[in-house]
């Protein structure tokens, strides 16, 4: 294998996620916008915002730093209206969506995790919970949508804020609309590395275009436009958009990935993240995935659809396949999520693909409840599925750079391992 691996493959590394706009793409995007600006008037944030909410018909779609900010200006709301608030959201999501719930001053009710469809498994769920839960966060993550029609059809939908965050799937659709767009929620958008608008940063907070019932929602609205942050310009954002696209080339990946303090890869929940104004760069970025958006979605659908394929005889759980999603053009990934028999096996998988430069990722390494600097902030709950989601499960990459080869690699090495046949 190793021998197959130099002649096949030499000096190539995959990322685990990508899919940086080359800096033509950013200028085009750039003038596309200029276009719409009256002469004599300067491009600003609040110019942006109209013109993303028009790409997405959403009825706002409100900038600012990052997705965590976002986050952190909607439960800030949230703290202001109900001081004892308590956000729910799956145990094993992305412990970024915890922090900034802890930093607004609120506490988090983690929910069990359906250990085959990655969603919250809703059978778990006490009438307590319903009751006790202010806000509740839907994670999607890796471009899967959750089920929004639990928290709809309870019976304090009207009290309970429901936030779509459609940081991983902002490219992704389900019948009732676009994810972080769908009826009676709030989204939450970024445009970071590694999200379905894949940048150096940036986020967003959206609204849908049909009227809230919800008198909450116009309460956090009012105060997510009042702090709305002016934009900001940074030379910086083109020095690292340049580069990123760059160091993302299969070619040049090992560069990055073997410095240690870039942290690519790791998860480290971290408190103080910077609030504030985004930057045109950022901006500009986001534009220019939006711009084609349906063609790299289709890409990411085509190798996600190659990936199960290559695996479907493995005694491994596919959660896109589980929730009944058959690549019709409605979901859009940032990555193929797996399960593996348990722990071992997936560590073994792990080993052997990131050798091969393949790409993989062991995702978030626990439940929201094993980050130390969040337990102080979670509520207790058992998630014993959570936990074993988190020791089995492997995450493929669908980016452009991956190809059909790889993932036919990929396969060999996995269907070479014990226990998976």
């Amino acid at each position: 294998m190793n021998f197959e691996r130099r002649f096949t493959y030499p000096f190539r590394t995959l990322a685990p996620a990508g899919g940086f706009s080359a800096p033509f793409s950013i200028l085009n995007a750039a003038a596309q916008l200029r276009q719409t600006i009256t002469e004599g008037n300067a491009v600003g944030t609040h110019l942006f915002n109209d013109y993303l909410a028009a790409k997405l018909t959403a009825k706002y779609a409100l900038c600012c730093a990052n997705g965590k900010s976002a986050l952190f200006s909607i439960f800030q709301a949230l703290k202001k209206l109900q001081d004892n608030a308590v956000v729910g959201m799956a145990a094993y999501t992305c412990p970024d969506i915890a922090v900034a719930a802890a930093e607004a001053g609120l506490r988090v009710l983690p929910l069990e995790t359906d250990a085959r469809t990655l969603d919250i498994d809703y059978s778990s769920i006490r009438p307590e919970h319903y009751k006790r839960i202010s806000a509740i966060v839907l994670s999607n993550l890796y471009g899967l949508a959750d089920d929004l029609r639990p928290w709809k059809e309870n019976e304090r939908r009207c009290s309970m804020l429901i936030i779509d965050d459609a940081c991983q799937a902002l490219l992704s659709r389900t019948a009732e609309g676009r994810v972080g767009l769908r009826p009676g929620v709030i989204g939450v958008a970024s445009f970071g590395r590694g999200k379905a608008l894949c940048g150096t940063g940036g986020g967003a907070v959206l609204w849908p275009e049909e009227r809230q019932d919800c008198s909450l929602h116009h309460e956090v609205l009012e105060h997510v436009q009042a702090c709305s942050p002016a934009l900001r310009g940074s030379l910086a954002d083109c020095l690292r958009s340049a580069l990123f696209w760059i160091l993302e080339n299969p070619l040049l990946y090992t560069i990055p990935a073997n410095m240690p303090f870039l942290k690519l890869g790791g998860t480290f929940p971290e408190f103080g993240f910077r609030r504030g104004g985004i930057s045109s760069v950022q901006l500009y970025q986001a534009l220019a995935q939006l711009i084609d958006a349906e063609e790299r979605a289709a890409g990411l659908r085509g190798k996600v659809k190659l990936w199960a394929e290559a695996l479907s005889s493995l005694k491994i759980i596919h959660p896109f396949t589980e929730r009944g999603f058959d690549f019709d053009g409605m979901i859009s990934p940032i990555r193929y999520p797996v399960l593996f028999p348990n722990n071992e096996i997936r560590d073994h998988a792990f080993a052997a693909m990131q050798k091969a430069g393949l790409g993989v990722s062991k995702s978030y390494p626990a439940p929201l409840s094993g980050y130390e600097p969040l337990r102080q902030f979670i509520l207790p709950n058992d998630c014993p599925q959570a936990e074993d989601v988190a020791a089995r499960i492997l995450t493929l990459p669908v980016h452009h750079y991956v190809r059909p080869e790889d993932i036919e690699l990929g396969a060999k090495i996995i269907g070479n391992l014990p226990g998976v046949q």
